[in-house]
Formats: structure tokens, C-alpha cells, sequence
């Protein structure tokens, strides 16, 4: 928990959500609360962790969506794309299955993985789904039964797609997306100047 909440104040600059946890020890406690195949789940300020989400990467990963479900109103929050809430909570979790790393071992394996251009029309959570559904990022329960190593394509996308913004511009950047979505921009005109670096001019 202590780790969690260290790597999500870092990310944010402060911790506003304080979430309940729940940790199911095995699978059927996990689908008798409403978890399927994915490592945790998050309802509102409540996390459920999967027996194969025991670790603080996984819970700062469902926490990062607590917290920005806190700071954002609920306007803001309809309208934030899911590839950034979710690529958030990749890079706020640093977990394994989700690194540069893994990245790297998608592209020397040959998986098939979204592009960039498809990566970001995953804006709703249905979109999402639907990408993760296609590239295979939540058959791993089944991959890990049968001893074969798990493949995060679409997670592992939106954390690349993420990181260097998140590494440019630090929490104060991050703050200002939230602060201009909740004052009623839209994601692209907060997100995309911040991306430009200084001695990029702004059109």
C-alpha cells in the first residue's frame, strides 16, 4: 500500500483518493466480486485484486484510476480517453508485463500490436476493450494456465505512448490536463501543446 500510494504521489504531486482494498487469495473469490481475467478491477474508490495482482504494481495501477476519478468531474471524466487513463496507470505502476521491455520482446517476437494511429481512437472504455480483446492482452489467465508467458500489446502501447509526455512534463503538466478538462477543454487542446518540446514553436 505505502509503495502504491509513493509511486501515484509522484505521478500526481499529492494523493487525493484513499481507496478500500480488497484481495481475493484465490480466483473464486475474484469472480464471485465481479473480477473476470484482467489483474484488478477498480469501482469508483474501491479496488479488487486479483490472486495474480498481489503487488504494489498492480494496486498503484487500479489506484491511478481511483485518483484520477477523483480530481476529475464527472463531465471531464466521460470525456477523458481511455488510452491515457490507462497508459497513466501503466507508467504510474511501472509493472513488469506492461515495461519497454516487454515492448521490445512484442516487436522481436513479431505479436501483433495497435499502432499508434489505432492506439488513440481507443477512447471510450468499449474501445479499449474491443483493442484489448483483439490483440490478445486479456487471454492471459488462460496463457498462464498453460505455462506460456503473458502478452500486453494495447497496455504496453499506451504506457510508450505515456511515458516520455509524463517524464517531460511531471506532475504539474499532468494537473494542468485535469485542470483544463474539468474547466471544460477537450483532451487534445490540454494534452497536445504539452508534448511539444521548447523548441518546438506552437502553431
Amino acid at each position: 500500500m505505502a509503495r502504491a500510494e509513493a509511486a501515484v504521489r509522484m505521478a500526481y504531486g499529492s494523493v487525493s483518493a484513499s481507496p478500500t482494498v480488497h484481495a481475493c487469495i484465490t480466483e473464486k473469490c475474484y469472480a464471485a466480486l465481479g473480477g473476470r481475467g484482467e489483474m484488478g478491477k477498480v469501482f469508483g474508490q474501491r479496488i479488487l485484486l486479483s490472486p495474480r495482482g498481489l503487488n504494489w504494481h498492480f494496486l498503484a495501477h487500479e489506484w491511478s484510476h481511483a485518483e484520477m476519478s477523483t480530481r476529475l468531474t464527472l463531465f471531464a471524466w466521460k470525456r477523458m480517453p481511455q488510452w491515457f487513463d490507462e497508459g497513466l496507470a501503466v507508467v504510474i505502476s511501472e509493472a513488469p508485463e506492461h515495461s519497454e521491455n516487454h515492448w521490445q520482446f512484442l516487436i522481436s517476437t513479431r505479436i501483433p500490436r495497435p499502432s499508434r494511429d489505432e492506439l488513440l481512437t481507443y477512447q471510450s472504455l468499449q474501445q479499449w476493450l474491443a483493442g484489448v480483446h483483439r490483440f490478445g492482452d486479456d487471454k492471459n489467465f488462460e496463457r498462464v494456465a498453460q505455462g506460456q508467458p503473458t502478452l500486453s500489446p494495447v497496455y504496453s502501447d499506451a504506457g510508450r505512448e505515456v511515458r516520455p509526455w509524463l517524464a517531460q512534463v511531471g506532475s504539474h503538466g499532468l494537473l494542468h490536463v485535469i485542470q483544463q478538462m474539468n474547466e471544460g477543454a477537450d483532451f487534445e487542446a490540454a494534452y497536445t501543446p504539452q508534448t511539444l518540446s521548447p523548441s518546438t514553436p506552437t502553431p
